[in-house]
């Protein structure tokens, strides 16, 4: 997704367009639209370019962007074990200190990210998650460890579960409802959808990213 404004009329500024590697915007199915309702999963929120504009997005009232405290712990355990790698990888004289050098570093940079997240994306009441987690026996994913990412979605109403796992959430396939789409791929049809969108991002988002863009990665 270019960091460009989006002008018709000024041909410097391209138009949205799929990153290099990206699903493509499927055909026959309802697309992505102003006001809808997406659930967040874990891999989304490792990639500053789809979290980000989602972040922004709901803070303006675009999108009804919704997560959950599953998510929000798994991303707490993925970004500590990745520091925790890349730390031993570097193979320091003194381990144990700069290992919690980083972890600590790595530590204020989540609770940074879960607060903001928290102030602006909403998670399913605890009744309904119940009761989408009774389904859990019939969901179609063969990871149990992702049933509670899709009973967040139904939980919530979401429309479109957005996610980079799409070996496990099969892109182009549904359940109850909640479609699952890649996020650079839901964003960029969203855009082509609502150009006045995609103009307010690419004017927002160099001094949002300034903001908000906490780096989860080592």
């Amino acid at each position: 997704m270019s960091a460009a404004v989006a002008e018709e009329e000024d041909p410097s500024f391209p138009p949205p367009k799929l990153r290099d590697g990206s699903p493509p915007v499927p055909t026959g199915v309802r697309q992505p639209s102003r006001g809808d309702t997406v659930f967040i999963d874990t891999s989304t929120m490792f990639v500053d370019d789809s979290r980000l504009p989602l972040l922004l997005l709901s803070s303006s009232g675009y999108l009804d962007v919704c997560w959950s405290p599953y998510v929000a712990c798994e991303l707490a355990r993925v970004a500590t074990r990745e520091q925790s790698l890349a730390t031993l990888a570097g193979r320091p004289q003194e381990l144990r200190k700069q290992l919690t050098v980083d972890l600590e570093a790595r530590r204020g940079e989540i609770d940074r990210v879960v607060s903001e997240h928290e102030q602006r994306w909403r998670s399913p009441d605890p009744a309904s998650l119940t009761d989408a987690m009774s389904n859990s026996p019939s969901f179609p994913i063969r990871d149990t460890n992702d049933h509670p990412i899709l009973a967040g979605a139904m939980a919530v109403g979401a429309s479109f579960l957005l996610t980079g796992n799409g070996r496990d959430f099969p892109y182009g396939r549904s359940y109850e409802g909640v479609a699952f789409w890649h996020p650079d791929t839901s964003l960029t049809a969203l855009f082509l959808t609502h150009p006045d969108v995609y103009a307010f991002v690419r004017e927002e988002y160099e001094v949002y990213s300034a903001q908000m863009g906490a780096q989860l990665r080592p």
